[in-house]
């Protein structure tokens, strides 16, 4: 199931939703084909360190583990955060995803405080925007692509039928986690806790 655009659609597309797709597909392909080191420092759960706030942990939230992973998130973004931004505005949208990271990031810790654990907060940004959206629309339907054995046809879908796809898709992505992160314990903690957030 391939979600395609809710069946009332924003009446505007927002440009600022484009603008965060586009700098979201450049940050990740430049890291995913020509960093080798793109996860060193965002290797420890060290969100709230001593020290204050790790910017550079902060900053994971625009990274995406692998390709899968970052063409379900920017697909689910560019459906379902255009109406959380008609109803919210910019400046909900920036700090629902900073606080639900920061959130996120506390309560693992609080979880797991003996382990090492990705930062790659992008999945709990786009948790909270479709808690946000579910919370309103959650009854609504979704313009959605399916896929059957030797059939393909755009059918409406209920919103809450995307988000156990989004769900069933983060599992899928933790299973191709980088080797690093291969004995990260409940990586879906991370997008779970950042939708019950949003929500």
């Amino acid at each position: 199931m391939i979600p395609l655009q809710p069946l009332v659609p924003v009446k505007k597309f927002p440009k600022q939703v484009l603008i965060f797709c586009c700098v979201l597909l450049a940050i990740n392909f430049f890291q995913l084909f020509f960093d080798s080191a793109r996860f060193e420092h965002v290797k420890s759960l060290s969100f709230v360190p001593a020290a204050g706030l790790n910017l550079r942990a902060l900053g994971s939230m625009f990274l995406f583990p692998h390709v899968f992973a970052l063409l379900i998130g920017v697909l689910f973004i560019w459906v379902f955060a255009p109406r959380v931004h008609e109803r919210r505005g910019s400046v909900f949208m920036i700090l629902s995803a900073a606080l639900s990271a920061l959130v996120t990031a506390s309560a693992y810790r609080l979880l797991f405080p003996t382990h090492e654990a990705p930062v790659l907060l992008s999945d709990s940004m786009i948790g909270a925007w479709l808690g946000a959206y579910m919370r309103r629309d959650i009854w609504g339907t979704v313009n959605t692509l399916v896929i059957g054995l030797g059939w393909i046809r755009v059918l409406e879908v209920p919103s809450y039928v995307q988000l156990f796809f989004w769900f069933y898709y983060q599992l899928l992505s933790n299973l191709m986690m980088p080797e690093m992160f291969s004995n990260t314990p409940m990586p879906y903690f991370i997008g779970f806790i950042g939708f019950l957030f949003g929500l």
